[in-house]
Parts: C-alpha cells; sequence; structure tokens
C-alpha cells in the first residue's frame, strides 16, 4: 500500500508569513498614531479659538475686572473658561500672549 505524501507549508514560508504580518502591524500602529497627534492638534485649535473667544466676551462686559485676567487659573477662578480647557491648554502647551484682551496661541 502506497502512502499519499501530505502537502505541508516548510518553516520558511511560515517565517515569511509571520513577517508579513509583523510588518502591516506595524504600519497599522504607525498609522493610527499619526492620527492620534493630528487629532490632538486639531482639538487644542479647536480649544484656542473658543477659549479666545470667551476671554474676547468676558472683556467687553462692562463690569469685567480686566486686570484679574491674565493667567489660566484667574480665567478659571473668574469662570471665564472652564477647568477641562485650562487642562487642554496647559497639556497642550499653548501660549498667552500679554495682549488686550490676551489671546491664546498654538505652538
Amino acid at each position: 500500500m502506497r502512502r499519499k505524501r501530505l502537502r505541508a507549508f516548510t518553516l520558511i514560508e511560515v517565517i515569511a508569513a509571520f513577517g508579513v504580518i509583523i510588518l502591516l502591524t506595524l504600519a497599522l500602529v504607525l498609522t493610527i498614531q499619526g492620527q492620534m497627534k493630528r487629532v490632538e492638534s486639531q482639538n487644542l485649535k479647536a480649544t484656542v479659538a473658543t477659549v479666545n473667544s470667551q476671554i474676547e466676551m468676558a472683556y467687553n462686559e462692562p463690569d469685567a475686572d480686566k486686570k484679574s485676567l491674565k493667567t489660566i487659573p484667574d480665567l478659571v477662578r473668574e469662570g471665564v473658561i472652564t477647568d477641562a480647557q485650562a487642562k487642554d491648554l496647559e497639556k497642550g502647551k499653548a501660549t498667552m500672549s500679554g495682549d488686550n484682551p490676551p489671546k491664546f496661541k498654538v505652538p
């Protein structure tokens, strides 16, 4: 009786397949990291635009104490911006100008 020889993958073929899978996974991870950085940058730009509008509105109020709105903690204490906005500005390293009214800029 003759035995049929079963055809199987060689070790080289299996290693090559794993290599391709690893390369595709690395490409996916790098793409996701790039997208996350872009999203964080866009989020910071949106936060800066919103905060600048809120500061301008606070400065335009007739009874506004404009001297007390010079730092991020001052803006939070006076209710011009929220704690979450302050954390986003600090985390994103947005810079505050000394203009009147002050404005934030994205680095």
